[in-house]
Protein backbone atom coordinates (compact mmCIF):
# COMPACT_ATOMS: atom_id res chain seq x y z
CA UNK A 1 0.00 0.00 0.00
CA UNK A 2 1.35 3.36 -1.04
CA UNK A 3 -0.23 6.15 0.31
CA UNK A 4 0.61 10.35 -0.70
CA UNK A 5 -1.20 13.31 -0.90
CA UNK A 6 -2.33 14.83 -4.42
CA UNK A 7 -3.71 18.45 -4.55
CA UNK A 8 -5.16 18.48 -0.86
CA UNK A 9 -6.87 15.00 -0.98
CA UNK A 10 -5.11 11.70 0.49
CA UNK A 11 -4.55 9.04 -1.44
CA UNK A 12 -3.51 5.35 -1.11
CA UNK A 13 -2.97 3.18 -4.15
CA UNK A 14 -2.39 -0.90 -3.11
CA UNK A 15 -0.31 -2.90 -5.53
CA UNK A 16 -1.00 -6.92 -4.67
CA UNK A 17 1.38 -8.55 -6.66
CA UNK A 18 4.21 -8.61 -9.12
CA UNK A 19 4.65 -12.09 -10.05
CA UNK A 20 0.81 -12.60 -11.36
CA UNK A 21 -1.52 -10.48 -12.68
CA UNK A 22 -3.16 -8.34 -9.76
CA UNK A 23 -6.02 -5.54 -9.74
CA UNK A 24 -4.67 -2.17 -8.41
CA UNK A 25 -6.96 -0.13 -6.32
CA UNK A 26 -6.91 3.35 -6.22
CA UNK A 27 -8.44 5.09 -2.90
CA UNK A 28 -9.14 8.78 -2.50
CA UNK A 29 -10.00 10.43 0.93
CA UNK A 30 -11.86 13.29 0.19
CA UNK A 31 -13.88 15.59 2.58
CA UNK A 32 -14.05 12.67 4.82
CA UNK A 33 -15.17 10.06 2.51
CA UNK A 34 -13.26 7.16 0.58
CA UNK A 35 -13.28 7.76 -3.21
CA UNK A 36 -12.93 4.53 -5.08
CA UNK A 37 -11.51 5.04 -8.03
CA UNK A 38 -11.01 1.36 -9.62
CA UNK A 39 -12.96 -1.80 -7.96
CA UNK A 40 -11.48 -5.18 -9.83
CA UNK A 41 -11.00 -7.40 -6.37
CA UNK A 42 -13.21 -10.62 -5.64
CA UNK A 43 -14.95 -8.69 -2.49
CA UNK A 44 -14.29 -5.69 -3.77
CA UNK A 45 -13.24 -2.41 -1.76
CA UNK A 46 -16.78 -0.75 -1.38
CA UNK A 47 -17.14 -4.32 0.64
CA UNK A 48 -14.69 -4.73 2.68
CA UNK A 49 -15.34 -0.98 3.84
CA UNK A 50 -18.55 -1.68 4.59
CA UNK A 51 -17.10 -4.84 6.72
CA UNK A 52 -15.11 -2.35 8.92
CA UNK A 53 -18.12 -0.30 9.18
CA UNK A 54 -17.94 2.72 7.10
CA UNK A 55 -21.06 3.52 6.22
CA UNK A 56 -21.90 3.74 2.40
CA UNK A 57 -23.24 7.06 3.16
CA UNK A 58 -19.25 7.81 3.40
CA UNK A 59 -17.92 5.47 0.56
CA UNK A 60 -18.19 7.08 -3.48
CA UNK A 61 -17.90 4.72 -6.27
CA UNK A 62 -15.89 7.40 -8.13
CA UNK A 63 -15.70 4.65 -11.14
CA UNK A 64 -19.00 4.88 -11.60
CA UNK A 65 -20.49 7.75 -14.04
CA UNK A 66 -22.30 10.34 -12.18
CA UNK A 67 -25.41 9.45 -13.74
CA UNK A 68 -25.12 6.34 -11.93
CA UNK A 69 -24.53 6.67 -8.45
CA UNK A 70 -27.33 8.12 -7.13
CA UNK A 71 -28.65 4.30 -7.73
CA UNK A 72 -25.62 2.33 -6.17
CA UNK A 73 -26.81 2.84 -2.53
CA UNK A 74 -23.51 4.71 -1.70
CA UNK A 75 -22.21 8.04 -1.38
CA UNK A 76 -23.01 10.46 -4.22
CA UNK A 77 -20.92 14.05 -4.31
Amino acid sequence: MYGAKRNGDCIAVEVKSFVKPSPVQEVLIRDGKIWIHSEGTEDGVAYDSESASIPKSDIELAFHSESVRPHTGYAVA
